[in-house]
Formats: C-alpha cells, sequence, structure tokens
C-alpha cells in the first residue's frame, strides 16, 4: 500500500516523520496518517513526494517502477525524428547531417542513461 511504501522509503533516507513532513511543507501528523494509510496523499502531495524520493509516482501507487531506460528510449527517437525533420540545422555555423544528429541523440542519450544508472543506484 501507498503508506507502506512512503515509510519504507522514509527509513531508507533515515528520515523521521518530521523531516519528511518539513519536506513536504505539511504537518508531521499528516505524515503519519499516510503512512498509516488512514488519508491519501493529494495529487500535488504525490508529486512531491515522488520528488523528495527519487522515484515514479507509479512507484508509490502500485509499488512498479516504470522502467525509465526504455522511456529514454523513446524519447531520444521523438527527438532524433524531429530534429531530421527540420531543415538548416546548425552547430557552430557548420550545417548538421543525419549522421551529426544521430551522434548527438546518442550522446546526449547516453548521458543521461548514466546519470539515472548512477542515481539509480544510490538508491
Amino acid at each position: 500500500m501507498l503508506g507502506d511504501r512512503i515509510k519504507q522509503l522514509r527509513k531508507q533516507h533515515k528520515w523521521t516523520q518530521g523531516n519528511l513532513a518539513e519536506q513536504l511543507g505539511i504537518s508531521k501528523s499528516a505524515v503519519g496518517m499516510y503512512e498509516q494509510n488512514r488519508r491519501q496523499p493529494d495529487h500535488k502531495i504525490l508529486l512531491k513526494l515522488a520528488d523528495v524520493f527519487g522515484v515514479s509516482t507509479d512507484f508509490l501507487l502500485d509499488g512498479k517502477e516504470s522502467n525509465k531506460m526504455e522511456n529514454m528510449d523513446d524519447l531520444a527517437n521523438q527527438v532524433r525524428t524531429m530534429l531530421l525533420e527540420h531543415d538548416g540545422l546548425m552547430f557552430c555555423g557548420v550545417p548538421l547531417n543525419a549522421d551529426d544528429i544521430n551522434n548527438i541523440v546518442t550522446i546526449v542519450t547516453d548521458a543521461t542513461k548514466s546519470v539515472l544508472e548512477k542515481k539509480m543506484g544510490d538508491q
């Protein structure tokens, strides 16, 4: 349940209910009620919870982490397609061809995946 995941994540971060409440801008008793499944956080607080814990709202709600790497590949393909559709793209005054665009998207995607993997490993 959501409350159990909130409590588990809070303890993993070695935070008290007061610490978490302060980060969320809510009362300590509200955090306690969430953890006991006596109240449900509203949409705004749910997003804040995901942000402070570094997880997706999917994970908070159903315990399933979305596959960030697959999402990243989808996003990279969308960016690649969008860039390839634009004529006249330049870098430092030099026109970019399809290979240049593919290389740029690959570099950015790989760097972002590396950051995500490190962040997920730190949790």
